[in-house]
C-alpha cells in the first residue's frame, strides 16, 4: 500500500531514501453541513476555485488541483516495523488526498 510519506521537520523535501515523488489531488474539506451555507459562509470564491464541489459525511468538499507529495510503498505489518526502527517514532493520519488517503509522519521532533 502507498502512504504519503512526511518528516515533523520538513514536509517539503525528500523524507527518506525509500520516497517517491508522486501528484495526488487534495481534497479540500470544511465543517459546514450544506452546499448553500458554504455559499453564504465561504463565498462564491469558494465554487470559483476547485473541483466537484459536493457533500460529504456532513461537510462541503472540493477537489483541488494536484500536487507534488512524497509517496513511501509499505506491504504489511512488518514492513511497518522495518521501516519504524530504521526512522523512529511514526505517525499514521488520514492525508487528505484522494489517491492515497493515509499518511506517515516520520516524528523527528516536538509538535503541538
Amino acid at each position: 500500500m502507498d502512504f504519503v510519506i512526511t518528516r515533523t521537520t520538513d514536509s517539503e523535501n525528500l523524507p527518506c531514501k525509500e520516497a517517491k515523488c508522486s501528484t495526488a489531488t487534495h481534497v479540500d474539506r470544511r465543517t459546514i453541513e450544506s452546499l448553500e451555507e458554504a455559499r453564504i459562509k465561504l463565498g462564491e470564491s469558494w465554487f470559483s476555485e476547485g473541483t466537484n464541489h459536493r457533500k460529504e459525511d456532513g461537510m462541503v468538499v472540493r477537489d483541488m488541483p494536484k500536487r507534488k507529495v512524497w509517496i513511501v510503498e509499505i506491504n504489511g505489518l512488518e514492513d511497518l516495523i522495518r521501516f519504524q526502527y530504521k526512522y523512529g517514532e511514526l505517525i499514521i493520519l488520514e492525508s487528505g488526498y484522494k489517491e492515497y488517503p493515509l499518511r506517515i509522519e516520520i516524528y523527528d521532533d516536538y509538535r503541538e
